[in-house]
Order: structure tokens, then C-alpha cells, then sequence
């Protein structure tokens, strides 16, 4: 299984290689083409640092090739942000070299420039990268103190995937495994978003180292590999550096030590290939773990003495005081702009607490107005209220009246009803006592009549006979009192004819 690893390792290698020479070439005809289509010097200085940033672990001679470039340009140009750019890149190329001190102040001078330019997201990507210097100086609290701060601006601004990774490393240096695999599989599904192969890498390896340090080979392993294989894909000789390492140790802690010593000589010479010394300097101390594990002390010592004079090379007193002076310079600046932060602050809230002052008075002016306006309208509710109170009375009033006219309307109503029958009663009384009178009339008028005509007839036969004087006399007066008799009978029966359309026969 052992001889199998090796071959499969053996050929990724050479491929890793080959691809390398291939990528050299290809960086050399885009550099060239980009820079013929570049129209000004800002431009050119933007792409420079780009692709100098871009081979940092691929290929660091040309890397520092195109950034010297970069940055002399930006000098000439005055170009801020252009030199912020190159600095960054060189504080990544003497981090790869594991110049740690030099990479230090790299990034601090490229962080003052990107704060004085108020570049929010760039400013919290050196951040970040400070933090990650401070952790290869064994100073894990200040890396962490760095790094949380990155990481809330890498978030708002929605690249929070290294920031994650870094954070999960940081955790691991201090042995809190639980919390270094929460950021790695955090910085995973975070890199959906920012699709980016290297943090990808990143993120499957600090998995792996998680995962060793909970003795969990197996899963350790099939991460290493993804990591791995992400690398070389990606040329990133020093990332794969860091992997071979790792699987090295993997093995160790199955007791496959041949394969293990293995991996750790394919990341030492990746290491010595780009000149990573800090990385070498690691190597060499796993390796004499392994060769002591193995019972092989000589080899051991051997590594260790390697391991002790590169980290005496990387770890003097002078480049320690030079990182405290570096770091000392670095925060008195920072205190600098804190009071002037602070200054301008107070400022600032000097002019809200008068505006706050004139606020509060003009919203006691407008309470006061307010209020009187409140008790105008009070009392004129108050006046409505009672206007509403005699205006319900009187509806109440009139409405008892109304109730007073309708119950008087229906005795009308019920007394002209009443009235009507009886005045109906008495009409067809008067009527009926008007056919009786008429009737009675008629039988007298009738009956009146023929003795009248009677006296009458007789009258006449006396006035025809012979009479004396005096008796014509009385036959004359008795004829006329007769006539006056019959007259009156005639008028009554007209009068009775009129008033009740009787026709009386004669």
C-alpha cells in the first residue's frame, strides 16, 4: 500500500512540476497582454501588483519581479492605493520566505495607507494578515485579537472565507479543536459564495488538522487528501507543502512511519524548492518526532539540530526587537488616530448635544403650544359636550312631544271616526225621519187636498146659485180662504218635492 502511495505522490509531484514551467510561460504572455492593453499608469500599476500577487506562491522570483515594478511606478505616480497594493504583496512574499519581521512591517505600512484611505474591506484584509504573522510568531492571543477584528468587515462585505480559516488556525494553536473545526466548515460553506479553489484548500486542511488533533486518522485523512489535491490543481507549492506535512503526521499516528517519513521528505522538498524556511524549519521538527517514535535518535538529533539553526536564522533578538519596535511604532499610530478619532467624536457629539438642547426646547416650545391648544380644544369639547347635552335634552323633549301629537293624533282619529259614524247614524236618521216627515207630508197634503177641493167644488156651486148680497159676500171671503188653504198645500208639497226629490201625485 505504502509503494502505491508513493508512485501515485511521486507522479502528482512531477506533474506539479511540470505545470509550473507551463505556468511560468502563460504568465509571461498574459503579463505582456495585459500590459499592451493597459491605457494609463494607474492601470499598469493595478495589473502589476495583481499578477504579482496572483504567483506569490507559484513562482516568488517573478512575483517580486512584477511587484518592484508595482511599487516604484505607484512611488512616482503618488499613488496611494497603488502602494498599499504592493506593499501587501511584499509582506506575502517575506511571509512565504518566512521572514516574518519583514512581512510585519510590510503589512503595517500598507494597513496605515489603506486606513488613511479609509478602504474599509482592504484595511480589514491586512488586518487579517497581520493576525496571521502574529500566530507564525507564536502569539496567538494577538493573532485572534486581529483576526476577530478582520472578520466582522470581511462579513459585512461578504468575504468572510479566509477570515474563517484563519480564525479556525488560530483556535487549533490553542488546542480548542471543537472551535477551529466550527470555523473551517464555516469558512466551507461560506466559500459557495466566493468560489475560491486556495480557500477551499485552506478550509479542507484546517478540517484535517482538526480532525488529527481529535486522533480521528481516517477523517483526517480524506480531508488532507481533498486539500491536497485542490493544491496541486492550483499550483500553490507552498499550500501542498503544508499538506504533505500533514499527511506525514496522519501517518505517524497510524505508526506508518515509512510512509509517514515520506511525506515529510516530499514537504521539506517542496519547502527548500520556494525557499520556505519557516516551512523547512517545521518540517524538520515533525521529522524528528518520527524518527524518535521510531526508535531512530540519531536521525532525530540530526533533524533537530537542522530544525534549531533555521529557527535561530528566522528568530533573533534583533529581528525580535526590530517586530516589538515595528509593532510599537504601528500601535502609537493607532493611538494617534484614536484621539483624533476621538477628538473628532467629541466634536461631533459637542454638536449633537447642542442640537439634542435645541431639539428638547423646541420640543418644549411645541408641547407648551401644545398644551394650550390642548386646553382650547378641551374647553371647547367641554362647550360642545354641553351644547350636545341640551341638544339631546331637547331631542328628548320633542320626542316625548311627538309622542304627545301622535297619541293626540290618534284620538283625533279615533274621535273623527267616532264623530263620522255618529254624524253617518244621524244623516241616515235625519234621512229616515225625512222619508217619514216626507211621507207623512204627502198623506196629509193628500188628504188636506181633497177636502180643500172638495169645499171648493162646493164654493163654486154656491157662487152660481142665487144669493143675496151679504152671502155672496161670505161665499166670496170663503172662497178666497179656501184658495189661500189650497195654496199653502201647494207650496208645502213643493217645498217637501224640493227637499227630498218626491214627486206627489195630485
Amino acid at each position: 500500500m505504502a509503494e502505491t502511495i508513493k508512485k501515485h505522490l511521486l507522479i502528482s509531484f512531477l506533474l506539479f512540476c511540470s505545470s509550473l514551467m507551463h505556468a511560468q510561460g502563460i504568465k509571461i504572455d498574459s503579463l505582456s497582454q495585459i500590459l499592451e492593453n493597459v491605457t494609463t499608469d494607474t492601470a499598469e500599476v493595478d495589473v502589476l501588483n495583481e499578477l504579482a500577487f496572483a504567483y506569490l506562491h507559484v513562482d516568488p522570483i517573478a512575483s517580486r519581479d512584477d511587484v518592484d515594478i508595482a511599487y516604484e511606478s505607484a512611488q512616482r505616480l503618488d499613488y496611494e492605493e497603488g502602494k498599499a497594493k504592493s506593499l501587501n504583496v511584499y509582506g506575502g512574499l517575506e511571509w512565504a520566505l518566512g521572514n516574518y519581521n519583514k512581512s510585519l512591517e510590510y503589512y503595517l505600512q500598507a494597513l496605515q495607507i489603506y486606513q488613511a484611505l479609509n478602504e474599509e474591506l482592504l484595511a480589514a484584509q491586512v488586518t487579517n494578515n497581520i493576525g496571521e504573522i502574529y500566530k507564525k510568531l507564536g502569539e496567538v492571543d494577538k493573532s485572534l485579537s486581529y483576526l476577530l477584528q478582520a472578520i466582522k468587515v470581511l462579513e459585512k462585505h461578504g468575504y468572510p472565507t479566509l477570515g474563517y480559516v484563519n480564525i479556525g488556525e488560530a483556535y487549533l494553536m490553542l488546542s480548542n479543536s471543537d472551535s477551529a473545526l466550527y470555523y473551517f466548515q464555516k469558512a466551507l460553506v461560506s466559500n459557495e459564495n466566493e468560489r475560491n479553489v486556495q480557500y477551499e484548500a485552506y478550509a479542507y486542511h484546517g478540517i484535517a488538522e482538526a480532525e488529527l488533533e481529535l486522533k480521528r486518522y481516517e477523517a483526517s485523512m480524506i480531508n488532507a487528501n481533498k486539500a491536497l489535491q485542490l493544491r496541486v490543481n492550483n499550483r500553490d507549492h507552498r499550500g501542498a507543502s503544508y499538506t504533505y506535512l500533514l499527511l506525514g503526521k496522519v501517518y505517524d499516528g497510524l505508526e506508518q512511519y515509512d510512509s509517514s517519513l515520506y511525506f515529510h521528505n516530499m514537504a521539506l522538498a517542496e519547502a527548500k524548492a520556494i525557499g520556505a524556511r519557516d516551512i523547512e524549519m517545521n518540517v524538520l521538527q515533525s521529522k524528528a518526532t518520527v524518527f524518535a517514535d521510531n526508535n531512530m535518535f540519531d536521525s532525530a538529533y540530526r533533524s533537530h539540530i537542522k530544525h534549531t539553526l533555521i529557527k535561530d536564522e528566522l528568530f533573533t533578538e534583533e529581528k525580535s526587537n526590530q517586530i516589538a519596535k515595528l509593532q510599537t511604532t504601528f500601535e502609537t499610530e493607532l493611538l494617534k488616530k484614536e484621539k483624533q478619532a476621538a477628538e473628532i467624536m467629541l466634536k461631533q457629539q459637542n454638536t449633537v448635544i447642542i442640537a439634542i438642547v435645541m431639539l428638547f426646547i423646541l420640543a418644549i416650545a411645541v408641547a407648551s403650544a401644545f398644551y394650550k391648544q390642548r386646553k382650547i380644544q378641551q374647553n371647547v369639547n367641554r362647550l360642545l359636550e354641553s351644547k350636545n347635552e341640551q341638544i339631546q335634552a331637547q331631542s328628548e323633549e320633542i320626542l316625548t312631544q311627538s309622542e304627545e301629537v301622535r297619541k293626540l293624533n290618534q284620538n283625533l282619529e279615533r274621535l273623527n271616526q267616532g264623530l263620522e259614524n255618529k254624524i253617518r247614524a244621524r244623516t241616515q236618521a235625519l234621512k229616515d225621519q225625512n222619508k217619514l216627515l216626507a211621507a207623512y207630508a204627502h198623506s196629509n197634503a193628500h188628504e188636506l187636498r181633497a177636502p180643500v177641493a172638495s169645499v171648493m167644488g162646493l164654493v163654486n156651486l154656491l157662487e152660481k146659485s142665487n144669493l143675496k148680497d151679504n152671502e155672496r159676500e161670505i161665499v166670496d171671503h170663503l172662497m178666497k180662504s179656501t184658495e189661500e188653504l189650497d195654496a199653502v198645500i201647494r207650496e208645502i208639497r213643493a217645498r217637501l218635492e224640493s227637499n227630498n226629490d218626491i214627486q206627489l201625485d195630485d
